[in-house]
């Protein structure tokens, strides 16, 4: 099966999240070996989507996606395969005295990967992500949404010019419009150039859409999705606050979900789940919003902690 978390692997989506971390200042680091190698050294080609990576203030290893959980895919290995999966970790110890580790399985069999991180004593915590299930009738997804979005969505339906940018649709203006709408958003900006660029890249290059909403022909609300062609992952948007009343996100994810639906995606990841009441007010907000949209959940196992010999 493949991951559902796919389309933050794609090449164009790599870029992006390697951006993000270079212009980190706090977690400069420098990468041991990359998952490319780490999976020819298997024999699994994209078996692992994670690097081996060495900070460069505190000499800590780590093994992560640009400080974010690496994940496997599920592959079916044979006897040999598995062994030698099932003994990566202890290979790297060989060399390096700890191994700090953030990695996520969402399969429902422990893996080799799995099976060696339980081995050295870490137990996983459990993270639930909202999810959309794309099926192929858009009148039966709408009964799935929450009661108190259908005025919202059918506002933002009505009144907007929805505009989706893809690889046909290419047009810089309009991202730069949305790039400064998310500085206005933030009142700051949050990350790179550079890392703008690669989203712009990911939409050039197919693994990336963008929906816009406009109002009386002025850039109001927008959303980009990375995408492999055959999941899709809520990556990032950004709303005029004025407007917040109206529910202007509302119509951008109903359209993501009209758009993938129409090529034949399977699912959209919308992010995490929040069910704990003790967790930072605005990280419960967004996961409330994103799950009134979610016709599932999905839970995986988070297992990070350090492992040494």
């Amino acid at each position: 099966m493949k991951n559902i978390f796919s389309p933050l692997y794609t090449s164009s989506a790599k870029a992006y999240y390697s951006a993000i971390h270079s212009s980190n200042p706090d977690q400069k680091s420098k990468i041991l070996h990359l998952d490319s190698e780490i999976n020819n050294e298997l024999g699994l080609p994209n078996y692992i989507f994670g690097n081996l990576s060495q900070n460069v203030t505190n000499l800590e290893v780590s093994l992560d996606f640009f400080l974010q959980p690496a994940v496997t895919q599920g592959l079916e290995l044979e006897k040999a395969q598995y062994k030698k999966a099932r003994n990566l970790l202890s290979s790297f110890l060989g060399t390096h005295q700890s191994i700090n580790i953030n990695f996520l399985f969402i399969e429902n069999a422990v893996n080799a990967i799995e099976e060696s991180l339980l081995s050295f004593g870490l137990q996983p915590s459990n993270k639930y992500f909202s999810v959309i299930r794309v099926g192929e009738d858009m009148d039966k997804y709408k009964t799935s949404i929450r009661k108190s979005y259908k005025s919202l969505v059918n506002w933002g339906m009505k009144n907007l010019e929805i505009k989706i940018m893809n690889s046909g649709s290419l047009n810089r203006e309009n991202f730069l419009d949305f790039k400064k709408l998310h500085l206005q958003a933030s009142g700051r900006q949050t990350r790179s150039d550079e890392s703008w660029d690669r989203q712009y890249d990911a939409i050039q290059n197919n693994h990336a859409f963008a929906i816009f909403g406009y109002l009386d022909g002025k850039l109001e609300t927008g959303g980009l999705f990375f995408t492999d062609g055959r999941n899709c992952y809520y990556a990032s948007s950004a709303s005029n606050r004025d407007l917040f009343d109206k529910g202007l996100m509302h119509s951008i994810i109903y359209s993501a979900v009209e758009y993938c639906m129409s090529n034949d995606f399977q699912y959209i990841v919308l992010g995490d789940k929040v069910f704990d009441s003790q967790s930072d007010k605005k990280i419960i907000s967004i996961s409330d919003f994103k799950s009134g949209f979610a016709n599932e959940i999905i839970n995986g196992r988070l297992y990070q902690g350090n492992i040494h010999n």
